[in-house]
């Protein structure tokens, strides 16, 4: 287990830093291993895995289907209903892959059903948190809603760079995002 685990968190580490082949690549032969010896909750980290690698390759189709295996066998593992990370990973994923599939209302209901279960359960501060923020205000200018958009990527912004510093993967593409909408 404790190579499939280092495995899962190198291709993790591969798509934060915008490597999603080869985060894909490293999957592929872990999510085969572990779906044969019926891994349960790890595998569905692995669906989100192999989802994260294909949004950022912009295989959004790929992507949706990945996350509904996850969803699948989050469904089917017992007390996996009471793991609320488990959930807040799969709305994620979720959402972003809609994002990526040019569905920005869906991606948007998504994000805020995530980022609803982060601030309550894991808090406003997590990671995951502060990535479903950013993909909500990405949302919200993708349906134009810019002054939304901006005002809630400057909150995200600001507590990205407090709670994980000006060159976190977070920090920086909430910066890029900012930019984008005031043209600065």
């Amino acid at each position: 287990m404790l190579p499939l685990a280092a495995t899962n968190g190198l291709a993790f580490s591969l798509s934060l830093h915008g490597h999603h082949e080869q985060a894909e690549q490293v999957l592929l032969p872990v999510l085969e291993e572990a779906s044969q010896q019926g891994l349960g909750r790890f595998l569905m980290v692995l669906h989100l895995g192999a989802a994260r690698a294909l949004t950022g390759q912009g295989r959004a189709q790929e992507a949706l289907a990945a996350v509904d295996q996850a969803q699948d066998t989050f469904d089917r593992t017992p007390g996996a209903g009471a793991l609320t990370q488990d959930l807040s990973a799969l709305l994620l994923a979720r959402s972003a892959a809609l994002l990526a599939s040019s569905r920005p209302a869906d991606a948007e209901h998504e994000a805020r059903r995530c980022l609803s279960q982060c601030e309550r359960r894991l808090g406003p501060a997590h990671h995951r948190a502060l990535e479903a923020a950013t993909v909500l205000g990405t949302a919200l200018a993708d349906l134009h809603r810019n002054d939304e958009a901006v005002e809630l990527l400057h909150a995200t912004h600001d507590a990205w760079r407090t709670h994980f510093g000006h060159d976190h993967h977070g920090t920086i593409r909430a910066r890029q995002l900012l930019a984008a909408l005031t043209d600065n």
